[in-house]
């Protein structure tokens, strides 16, 4: 069955702004809760569709992917839905956060603490997914999150891969004698508009015209730090990669990977007349 459109979904146009996409989201959501609709398979269906394209036009990087080359391009990008409402519990801590977000919180201990959906082990130890954007997997970072109403500082280091996993012991559940369970975070890189990973190198892509990839030049691109000049040598060819040493990831034992650049040659679709006699003139070069 073909995917619906995720606009459909959540019955917003294209233009919707982030907080009418967030407003139509849960009111949908709340409709079709699973404590709302106990073993209702249709109802849970529902709701991992809306959340399934929330996920999407929430996130502005997969809302541009989106827009571009919809599911196909989602897909690609390395995002495969939402299995169980617990992994939407767990992902929606703005949404389902006990008490967080306007009436969502009346559900009570179905959301728990950590991101609303934080799973409790009988030994107070506790699992949650952390969603971390691209450059804060490649280049570390720090994050706060809130665990049973305290605050805790995550230090992200460089490197770190989606489905990674992070252990901070004695920050899960209270287990009595002032001692806590461990709390288990699973990593989850969302997708980059720009950019893709491939073990510590990173993979972009840089248009330039014909002229530039016959000529050899160069070219204005981003890189995770900053932008740089690139240099096309002359005869570039459509597709080919370039590489830049040592501007991929670097990983927490200091390993480097690079960053590899594929061209797109872009042709020009009109050409004026004098354009096209000096084309023609050196097409006829070529024969010779």
């Amino acid at each position: 069955m073909a995917e619906r459109d995720c606009y459909e979904v959540l019955g917003v146009n294209k233009s919707a702004s982030p907080d009418e996409i967030k407003k139509a989201y849960r009111k949908i959501a709340l409709k079709f809760h699973p404590d709302k609709n106990p073993g209702n398979k249709v109802a849970e269906s529902k709701f991992k569709e809306a959340s399934n394209a929330y996920e999407v036009l929430s996130d502005p990087d997969k809302r541009k992917i989106y827009d571009m080359h919809g599911h196909t391009g989602i897909n690609n990008s390395g995002f495969q839905g939402f299995k169980s409402p617990e992994d939407i519990f767990s992902h929606f801590s703005d949404i389902f956060g006990r008490g967080s977000f306007g009436g969502f919180g009346d559900f009570g201990e179905a959301f728990g603490d950590v991101f609303g959906g934080g799973r409790r082990q009988p030994s107070g130890d506790m699992q949650a997914k952390l969603p971390i954007s691209f450059e804060d997997a490649a280049l570390g970072t720090e994050k706060q999150i809130q665990v049973n109403g305290r605050a805790i500082k995550v230090k992200i280091p460089a490197g770190i891969k989606n489905g990674d996993k992070l252990n901070l012991k004695n920050q899960g559940q209270n287990v009595g004698n002032g001692e806590r369970g461990t709390l288990l975070l699973e990593i989850f890189v969302q997708p980059h508009s720009n950019f893709q990973r491939e073990n510590l190198d990173v993979v972009t892509t840089a248009k330039i015209p014909f002229t530039l990839a016959a000529l050899g030049g160069k070219v204005r691109i981003s890189t995770l730090k900053n932008d740089m000049d690139l240099k096309i040598p002359a005869g570039t060819q459509p597709g080919q990669q370039l590489r830049l040493r040592g501007h991929g990831i670097t990983d927490y034992k200091g390993r480097k990977g690079d960053l590899r650049v594929q061209v797109r040659v872009e042709v020009p679709k009109r050409l004026t007349d004098r354009q096209k006699m000096i084309l023609n003139e050196f097409s006829e070069t070529l024969k010779k």
